[in-house]
């Protein structure tokens, strides 16, 4: 039994690392994936009745943030999210049609979903056709007030088991961060203004990881 053991621990090794391990091997560890968003005109002030026309349109070579390199993703679901949070309110429910009207167009597949909490985004994936993704629509303002915008990712929850070239095991979750504006300050300040302290202690400090890895933007909107 003294021999046999350390074989028998030798050939389970060998199976998990043959089952997961692929051939074409190039990245190891999580991958990180980074999507470019932009949303236009880039103001810190809005007007109720202005249109906010965001979009993420980018070929399917994506960036990868660990590895510095890049690698084609064939339609991968990305599992795009956009919040909007009213800051000038301390509230744990934000519905997005309260604040903004919203305008898709039908090709792409992104509409609102409505949380059993109370909470409502907009949810779906984007259109992959020619060897580009793409998703874009337009916010118009309807309430005044200080607001936070996100449009992120949610892969890393809901997408597991999706497979790219070079990958070395699909058992690696993938994460995707959604860079706003080619990584520009997008107001990220407007936080400290919230009486909500929890953004100024949690997430400012964090801004990199908690405001623009997903997507971040904050705007003021007036009558």
């Amino acid at each position: 039994m003294k021999i046999l053991f350390p074989f028998s621990i030798i050939i389970v090794l060998t199976f998990f690392c043959s089952s997961c391990i692929k051939k074409e091997c190039r990245l190891a560890g999580f991958p990180e994936f980074e999507l470019p968003v932009t949303l236009s005109p880039a103001l810190d002030t809005f007007k109720i009745g202005d249109t906010m026309s965001i979009s993420s349109i980018f070929e399917d070579v994506v960036y990868e943030r660990a590895s510095g390199q890049w690698y084609r993703l064939e339609n991968i679901n990305f599992f795009p999210q956009t919040i909007i949070r009213k800051l000038d309110t301390i509230s744990e429910i934000h519905r997005l049609s309260d604040y903004v009207d919203v305008l898709i167009e039908p090709i792409y597949d992104y509409s609102l979903f409505n949380y059993s909490s109370g909470n409502q985004t907009l949810v779906g994936e984007y259109l992959y056709a020619n060897n580009t993704y793409s998703l874009a629509y337009k916010i118009i303002p309807k309430k005044k007030g200080l607001f936070y915008l996100t449009h992120g990712s949610d892969i890393w929850v809901l997408g597991e088991g999706q497979e790219f070239e070079g990958q070395c095991c699909k058992k690696n979750t993938i994460d995707a961060y959604c860079k706003m504006n080619g990584g520009g300050d997008n107001n990220v300040d407007f936080l400290l203004q919230s009486p909500d302290t929890s953004y100024a202690v949690y997430i400012y400090p964090r801004r990199e990881t908690k405001f623009h890895n997903f997507g971040g933007y904050a705007f003021y909107v007036t009558e």
